[in-house]
């Protein structure tokens, strides 16, 4: 909040995103004469409209933010700002009163956009505060296309030259927009796209379940069978949608999103909720009963033999092709993000809340430290951690960890082989050659495992 004693701005003043407006700066009480617990007048920012579409604001130490959804339509686009004069003492907020308007006497109100980061240019009428304190104030603004944030100052003159500001952050957010999708849906439960002898979510975790289906296995994918031996527990649950209708395609349209600084695959975060082994995903492969064994096969392991596996039959049949390319696509960063994301998650995810109410949860936590409490929640069916350090500083995994990386690898490739027939597909001079690249100890293994170790590794060095 800004009180300024001047003269009032023009309306032709330019707002630069990144800078701030010359000469502006936040004013202590005591410069305009009145002591730290005299009563102030403060704007307070309730909600953005774009077109039919309504963001609420949510005051935040820097000012007010909130999110839409969509694009905004371009070159031109209108936003209506609403919000209401209160009184500001000693940080409590209460409504304004006809004293308090008599006293203060407010003038005008009119928002200012920064250009910059994709807006161009902005004009805003000037507006008139209500006897109850209450205003709206637009804007037209020129943007270029994919334009993904406005940062707006919201600027009410009073009689005397003194004037009170209000900053607001207006941008795109996909992982708002996916929390309140998914609230559409999950308050209509039960829910979900009946088809053959599939079952419609009830529960809250079920619902979880029929929306991890729309990314996790990807539609036509040959390990579908797998998934749901896995993942037994909800087998039967239908998918919350169909995947190639208007519905299915923009659920599906949020699989990667970024949150907070890092791009997440969706997907893994959910399958990794239902294979942490306290939401008993009941897997019914004999060699994987044990929760460990899901837990990896299911999430990081399955990702990096999936990449290894490929990988390897490219070579096996004579194709030119690189590890990193597989890695990069069936390991990303987004990929084992949400595989670490999904284990802390479902390690303590609460079945009587709703999907959004985890997740805002879990990825509102401060301090975030995703990579110490995946070490700490990451154990073998005895409760021992299946990685343990060597050295803290720089983080270094140990050699009996770096073996374990390896078996589960291994063992996610053998499943896939015989799952796939693989063997039966090749040569005995292609077998020559796939074999080795997928046992322990190859040089592709090797690889492999160091590139998951080093990226737990490097977001450990990252974490306070």
């Amino acid at each position: 909040m800004y009180i300024r004693t001047s003269d009032g701005v023009t309306s032709g003043y330019s707002l630069t995103d990144g800078g701030t407006m010359p000469g502006l700066a936040p004013v202590p009480e005591e410069h305009l004469g009145l002591t730290p617990a005299a009563e102030i007048p403060v704007l307070h920012l309730t909600q953005i409209q774009r077109n039919k579409y309504i963001g609420v604001f949510t005051r935040k130490p820097s000012g007010f933010e909130a999110f839409f959804c969509g694009d905004l339509p371009s070159p031109q686009v209108a936003i209506a700002i609403t919000g209401k004069l209160m009184i500001e003492e000693n940080r409590v907020r209460r409504l304004i009163t006809a004293v308090d308007l008599k006293k203060w006497q407010p003038k005008d109100i009119v928002n200012r956009v920064y250009t910059g980061r994709g807006v161009n240019a902005s004009t805003s009428p000037v507006s008139r505060i209500k006897s109850d304190g209450s205003f709206t104030t637009e804007s037209m603004i020129v943007v270029d296309p994919g334009t993904r944030r406005l940062r707006v100052q919201v600027t009410l003159d009073f009689k005397g030259g003194r004037e009170v500001t209000a900053e607001a952050i207006f941008q795109h957010s996909d992982f708002d927009c996916f929390l309140t999708l998914m609230d559409s849906y999950e308050s209509k439960r039960p829910i979900g796209r009946v088809t053959g002898i599939c079952q419609v979510a009830f529960s809250h975790f079920e619902f979880l379940s029929s929306v991890r289906k729309m990314y996790q296995p990807a539609p036509g994918s040959p390990l579908t069978g797998m998934f749901d031996a896995f993942l037994h527990r909800n087998r039967k649950i239908c998918l919350l949608a169909a995947v190639d209708s208007p519905q299915g395609k923009y659920i599906r349209s949020f699989e990667t999103m970024t949150i907070g600084s890092d791009r997440i695959d969706m997907g893994h975060v959910l399958v990794g909720i239902e294979a942490q082994r306290r939401q008993k995903p009941d897997s019914i492969l004999p060699p994987v009963r044990a929760d460990v064994t899901t837990e990896a096969l299911i999430t990081w392991a399955g990702d990096l033999g999936s990449a290894l596996e490929p990988y390897a039959e490219a070579i096996a049949t004579g194709r030119q092709v690189d590890l990193k390319t597989y890695l990069n696509d069936k390991a990303s960063s987004a990929d084992l993000f949400g595989d670490i994301d999904g284990i802390n998650i479902g390690s303590v995810y609460d079945e009587t809340k709703s999907l959004s109410e985890n997740l805002r949860k879990y990825y509102g936590t401060k301090p975030f430290r995703r990579f110490h409490d995946y070490l700490a929640r990451l154990t073998d069916d005895s409760g021992k951690p299946i990685l343990t350090l060597a050295q803290q500083k720089p983080p270094k995994i140990d050699l009996t960890s770096w073996n374990r990386v390896v078996s589960f690898i291994a063992m996610f490739v053998a499943g896939v082989v015989y799952k796939r027939k693989v063997l039966d597909k090749l040569t005995q001079a292609q077998l020559a050659l796939f074999e080795p690249i997928v046992q322990p100890g190859s040089k592709e293994m090797n690889i492999v495992a160091d590139y998951f170790c080093s990226f737990i590794e490097a977001g450990l060095a990252k974490e306070p």
